[in-house]
């Protein structure tokens, strides 16, 4: 604002006008402006921009919301295990509960960002499907080479 006033002065004229109003109803708030740049730098950030000002409490909810899904998540896999006294039984248990759950988030996801539901879930669940295909043939090719024997 200080180095190219005359651009930013141009900017408010932009995006006020498309409100009605005219230049002499504008200068007033300019003028308002220039005495008061921290407003300035706000009414720019907002209006220009189209940022807010964040939530400071946002950093909190961020952060609980992805640990209480990540443990969500990582105990769903391991679910069939507490429960079926094979482990080979409980392995197939334990990948059909990770492929639906992979499912039901991704259908969560579509519905939450607007998306179709069923390819969002498919995408979701095609894509923990080849990380998983993926990690499991790194930990064979690392146990053929003896590492972590």
């Amino acid at each position: 604002i200080r180095n190219i006033s005359d651009a930013e002065v141009q900017e408010i004229h932009d995006i006020l006008r498309p409100y009605g109003l005219v230049d002499t109803q504008i200068a007033p708030l300019i003028a308002h402006f220039r005495q008061n740049q921290d407003k300035w730098i706000d009414f720019m950030m907002r209006f220009e921009l189209g940022l807010e000002e964040p939530d400071p409490a946002a950093p909190l909810r961020s952060a609980l919301a992805v640990g209480a899904s990540y443990v969500a998540g990582g105990l769903l896999p391991v679910m069939p295990y507490f429960v079926v006294e094979k482990s080979a039984e409980a392995l197939r248990w334990s990948v059909a509960v990770t492929v639906v759950a992979l499912f039901g988030f991704g259908v969560a996801k579509g519905a939450i960002m607007g998306q179709a539901k069923w390819k969002s879930g498919a995408e979701t669940m095609a894509v923990g499907i080849v990380a998983a295909a993926a990690a499991y043939g790194m930990a064979v090719m690392f146990r053929s080479w003896g590492v972590g024997m």
